[in-house]
């Protein structure tokens, strides 16, 4: 799904405006932590037991309803693109048409199937993009965890503690995206993230207390949730049908597919 997504912005907001619209997009990620976090916590601590159903239980089924509903909301309410929108006046229309147009010049659109899969730069995203995996995926599936071992016990707060993380990457995010569509640069608004974010994650082991872990958990989730600035590049260098390929490709691939699974029960706040 945010593939899919990632792909819909490109037919609406030209490459010099992506990085600002990209990063407004993945938000949407550490808000979730923030309200889900506490929210998790709430439930599996005040629903356990009722209706005779365990904690987890009420969790997959009452944090299921947004989903469903906004499903339903995309399909009614979301424009397909510019031509179809109806909120757009003619003028505004043909504008923001030439200005994504423009970008088509700037990109490559592969002829066949062997240039797209030979183009080097292809692989180059998928390990990228493989090592911004790897660390989202350490926060997202583990952060419950790292902060219960560090000696929060209750789920509740167990749920409070998760949100401070997500609260700082919710603020690093836009400022980062609208430094790079300013600058006109992406590599270091990459780079720079992920650097601080591995040195989050390599800090934390050393660490014996709450506070210090928190400090240390939000450095990291600003970092490697900001390095979803990495979009950037794809959509930046393939155009056509390789754009929506070269996406797709660079998250299906066995480099970035290589990421870890963890059991069930790891990430969970029980």
């Amino acid at each position: 799904m945010r593939q899919r997504v990632i792909l819909y912005l490109t037919y609406w907001f030209p490459a010099t405006r992506r990085a600002k619209a990209l990063s407004i997009f993945f938000m949407a990620i550490p808000l979730a932590g923030i309200l889900g976090g506490p929210l998790s916590g709430w439930i599996m601590h005040s629903l356990q037991g009722a209706m005779n159903m365990a904690g987890w239980k009420w969790l997959f089924l009452l944090e299921a309803l947004p989903s469903l509903m906004l499903g339903v909301a995309i399909l009614l309410y979301l424009d397909d693109g510019i031509a179809k929108a109806k909120w757009l006046t003619e003028s505004e229309k043909n504008l923001l048409a030439r200005n994504v147009a423009s970008d088509s010049a700037n990109t490559t659109a592969h002829m066949s199937i062997r240039s797209f899969v030979g183009d080097r730069r292809l692989w180059l995203m998928a390990a990228i993009y493989f090592c911004v995996v790897l660390g989202q995926y350490g926060l997202t599936f583990w952060l419950p965890t790292i902060i219960r071992k560090s000696g929060v016990a209750d789920p509740l707060w167990v749920g409070v503690f998760t949100a401070i993380p997500y609260l700082c990457a919710i603020v690093a995010l836009p400022l980062i995206g609208m430094s790079a569509d300013r600058r006109r640069e992406r590599r270091l608004h990459l780079a720079i993230p992920m650097l601080i974010s591995a040195a989050g994650f390599a800090i934390l082991p050393t660490l014996g207390s709450v506070p210090a872990s928190i400090v240390c958990l939000s450095i990291a989730a600003a970092g490697i949730l900001a390095s979803s600035q990495f979009w950037s590049l794809p959509t930046a260098l393939f155009g056509g049908m390789s754009a929506a390929a070269g996406i797709a490709a660079a998250t299906a691939s066995p480099i970035s597919r290589a990421s870890f699974r963890r059991p069930l029960s790891a990430g969970s706040t029980t």
